[in-house]
């Protein structure tokens, strides 16, 4: 059959993607149309979007009633998470300054091909998502394959790259003024608190051969707000 097996038994743990997946609209509607069209908001305003699909990935494997319908909306949705850390590490290059190097095209196509692909991939269905059910989570992700590996490590790079352009950044606007440096702080920790909690959750404990634990789509959030307090700051 292909209609959507949905269960909503678990949806008290589905909230804990959901609404922050709801806080993240509501953050890109409002970057979206009242701030300005500059290209690190832009941009901002793509991330959060993105955040927003990764997070209603979670929420519908946490309600998904069986295997099949849990893996179909994963692999549709999948490209939140792909663009995710590419997209912040775009913001970032345009918000500290590095504006030619963010718009280059060599940039630009090391940048956004990677997750193009994978993503086209994945939906034509060459690489096998694998899953397996959980007590808690209802279904988690599973990285069996050679690609489901390097699809893990990759945004996990670029994802430590984000940090540590962003921490040289905190250091070099430390004789900057106050507020400069202060905005630099509170991204910095946004962006930090999220990768930490998924490089370990979500890459090192199934390298391990343990489950993954999937609540980095609740701490993004908190790059989410730390940003958009910045910015409207």
């Amino acid at each position: 059959s292909s209609d959507l097996d949905l269960q909503f038994d678990n949806w008290t743990v589905a909230l804990f993607s959901f609404v922050p997946a709801l806080i993240n609209l509501g953050i890109f509607i409002y970057v979206f149309w009242f701030l300005p069209k500059t290209r690190d908001i832009t941009v901002f305003a793509l991330f959060t979007l993105a955040c927003f699909v990764w997070q209603m990935s979670d929420t519908a494997m946490r309600i998904s009633g069986s295997y099949e319908t849990s893996v179909l909306l994963y692999r549709l949705l999948l490209f939140g998470l792909l663009f995710l850390s590419p997209l912040l590490l775009h913001f970032i290059l345009l918000y500290t300054g590095r504006e030619q190097f963010a718009g280059s095209r060599l940039f630009l196509f090391f940048n956004y091909f990677p997750p193009v692909f994978l993503y086209i991939s994945r939906v034509a269905g060459f690489f096998e998502i694998t899953q397996q059910e959980s007590e808690y989570w209802t279904w988690i992700y599973v990285p069996v394959s050679i690609i489901d590996i390097l699809e893990r490590v990759w945004i996990s790079i670029i994802a430590a790259i984000n940090v540590v352009i962003w921490t040289a950044y905190i250091w070099q606007t430390r004789n900057e003024e106050k507020i400069i440096h202060k905005r630099a702080i509170i991204i910095g920790t946004g962006i930090l608190v999220p990768t930490v909690f998924g490089i370990i959750t979500q890459l090192i404990f199934p390298l391990m051969g343990l489950s993954e634990i999937p609540v980095t789509t609740t701490f993004i959030l908190i790059a989410s707000i730390a940003i958009l307090i910045a910015l409207v700051k």
